[in-house]
């Protein structure tokens, strides 16, 4: 299911019986969902930090959007800056996320590689994760 595209809500019992979601969050900002099925013990399959600063360099506002460090910033202004809109400062704000020291991540590093996880994960697998994110959250 894409949540994203979906009027419908979901709810609690009906996220639990997924045994496993994919996240890939469009903007540094949205990990809400991510640690809400973190939370709920679901396992998560979710971007490498080089995968997820990639994405995020290339893809809507961060592309398109002047970058903080260039000379259009006046001196002494309070004028807001935009956030990560270099890949220097993406990439540090990725190394910085807390998904990547949660445990129990599904990590991918391209299309290829989530598939082939998607493929080989057993559900022994992902009642470990499951069962270990009980003892982090």
């Amino acid at each position: 299911r894409f949540l994203i595209t979906e009027r419908a809500r979901l709810t609690f019992e009906e996220i639990a019986r997924y045994r496993g979601a994919i996240a890939f969050v469009g903007i540094t900002n949205a990990k809400r969902v991510p640690h809400d099925l973190y939370i709920m013990e679901i396992p998560l399959f979710f971007p490498s930090k080089v995968l997820f600063a990639a994405a995020l360099a290339r893809t809507g506002y961060y592309i398109s959007e002047p970058c903080d460090d260039g000379p259009w910033r006046r001196k002494r202004s309070r004028d807001a800056v935009p956030p990560l809109c270099s890949w220097v400062r993406t990439a540090f704000q990725v190394e910085l996320s807390s998904f990547y020291r949660l445990p129990h991540m599904f990590l991918f590093d391209s299309a290829a590689d989530l598939a082939r996880r998607l493929a080989t994960t057993t559900d022994a697998q992902l009642r470990r994760a499951s069962e270990a994110m009980h003892h982090v959250s």
